[in-house]
């Protein structure tokens, strides 16, 4: 995977990096063989940012669909030109797992907020998946969004690799933080029961603070609906938006539970369209 990998990085920074830089990158590279590589892999991280300034366009389609096809799920659409410059010179390293992990260690406590950002991002990319778990939940506990967006967006790091209970917590910091769940790869294949749980003490809590509900819990929250969901839904209308409630009654009709009281609080339901389709649409809207 790596040797696909890197060829992707590399002809993204082929056809978009400045004359010079590519020659300089792999300079560096052959500096990190012959000298101490720490310090070489310090200085070139950061330096790289430095190189490339000014170059902060996205991604293209092109580049998305081929990332996509060397890692489903990875979807690069928020990455810099910095960011795959960061990505090919790590991968391009050679070094014993033990000292590549120390480096990438070292980089972690060292970053700032921009390289903190590079490296979450870029650890789907990264070997030793496995020995990744702690660092990956390390940057889901802060409170800084970007950081915890780097983590949790358009990467399959999350879905393959955290356990349940870390699972939970990210989505439901994900409402805490009003972090939309849409950018989360797979974000409802792995719904459980003890997640419904603690969304629906989620809900209770906003509704006590009277501040409204997020649409997009009653998508985690569709295949545990119950009779004693009634009374949390009903007062969610309370301060529901428009695309809350039509959202709500979707969810309702296609689940066949929608007692006459609730129905006549909901707009009329489009039959044509189904909660996936909403939400696609609309993942970005509370």
């Amino acid at each position: 995977m790596i040797p696909e990998l890197k060829h992707l990085l590399l002809s993204t920074l082929e056809s978009n990096s400045p004359e010079g830089f590519l020659q300089w990158l792999d300079d560096k590279i052959a500096k990190s063989q012959t000298e101490a590589q720490s310090a070489v892999v310090f200085s070139t991280f950061s330096l790289i940012a430095r190189k490339l300034k000014g170059r902060n366009e996205k991604s293209s389609e092109e580049i998305i669909i081929k990332a996509q096809q060397c890692i489903e799920g990875w979807c690069p659409c928020e990455w810099t030109l910095v960011d795959f410059a960061r990505g090919y010179f790590l991968l391009s390293l050679k070094c014993t797992k033990e000292d590549f992990l120390n480096l990438l260690d070292k980089l972690f406590a060292s970053a700032d907020m921009n390289e903190s950002i590079s490296l979450y991002r870029l650890l789907i990319l990264l070997p030793y998946h496995e020995e990744l778990i702690n660092r990956a939940e390390e940057g889901l506990r802060t409170n800084i969004l970007p950081i915890f967006q780097a983590v949790a967006y358009h990467s399959p790091f999350p879905y393959l690799y955290l356990s349940e209970a870390s699972w939970n917590q990210m989505i439901l910091k994900s409402f805490f933080m009003e972090s939309h769940i849409g950018p989360i790869y797979k974000w409802e294949a792995r719904n459980n029961h003890i997640l419904s749980q603690l969304l629906e003490d989620y809900c209770k809590e906003r509704l006590a603070a009277s501040r409204a509900v997020p649409f997009e819990i009653w998508a985690l929250l569709e295949a545990y609906l119950h009779v004693s969901h009634y009374d949390v839904i009903t007062r969610s209308l309370v301060q529901a938006s428009d695309q809350a409630k039509t959202f709500l009654a979707l969810l309702l009709h296609e689940k066949n539970f929608c007692p006459n009281e609730l129905l006549a609080q909901l707009p009329p339901v489009q039959t044509s369209q189904s909660i996936r389709d909403f939400l696609k649409d609309n993942h970005e809207i509370y």
